[in-house]
């Protein structure tokens, strides 16, 4: 009797312990989020635009969408900026509901000042020490990355020239250093790989 009820009982944990295993290996499993549409095609997959007006054609998520103005921002009237709006919102200070997005900005270079001229000019002192960048070669196109450029919005920007004549501002915003969005990463690197798509031309003069 007693041998039958040890059996029991050695079953019942065993049972158990196959039951905590299974529910264990099945939430690990399933507890990895999918991937967004943004993570899960390439840029062979993605969504192209041309901006003839800027000179400009590049691929992008095809989850990003054109907006002439992101949710929750203050777009000036006068305001050239392509945004391309990414489905990911959060709430600010003010319980303004707001959308991460990347504003594309073309700028003249006329004078052919070199990039940290061109960007600090009108930089004061304080700025121009805390301005930082990285600088690489894409495609043929000089870029230029960094986090610390003044701006309304804190950003993650990059400056891409061909030949100094004039660079193409790609940002996404708002960017954090200290308290980033889960996602922020993600959208930081689906940046850099959109600008691997990125072909520059005359912009039209029409």
């Amino acid at each position: 009797m007693k041998d039958k009820r040890s059996n029991k009982i050695a079953l019942a944990v065993f049972a158990l312990i196959s039951l905590l295993l299974f529910t264990f290996l099945f939430f690990f499993m399933t507890s990895k989020s999918a991937p967004s549409p943004s993570q899960d095609v390439t840029p062979q997959d993605w969504t192209q635009i041309s901006v003839e007006d800027d000179g400009f054609t590049l691929s992008h998520p095809p989850d990003w969408q054109l907006s002439q103005c992101p949710k929750g921002i203050e777009c000036p009237t006068n305001d050239d900026s392509i945004y391309l709006e990414i489905p990911i919102t959060f709430v600010q200070s003010d319980k303004r509901e707001t959308s991460y997005f990347i504003q594309i900005q073309n700028i003249p270079n006329e004078e052919m000042f070199l990039f940290e001229e061109l960007t600090t000019r009108f930089l004061t002192s304080s700025q121009k020490n805390n301005f930082k960048y990285k600088e690489k070669e894409v495609n043929n196109y000089k870029v230029y990355t960094t986090s610390t450029y003044p701006d309304i919005i804190d950003a993650y920007s990059i400056f891409v020239t061909e030949d100094n004549s004039r660079f193409l501002k790609l940002s996404l915003k708002p960017y954090s250093t200290s308290s980033p969005h889960p996602e922020q990463e993600t959208f930081k690197e689906l940046l850099d790989k959109v600008v691997t798509t990125l072909t520059l031309s005359a912009p039209s003069t029409e």
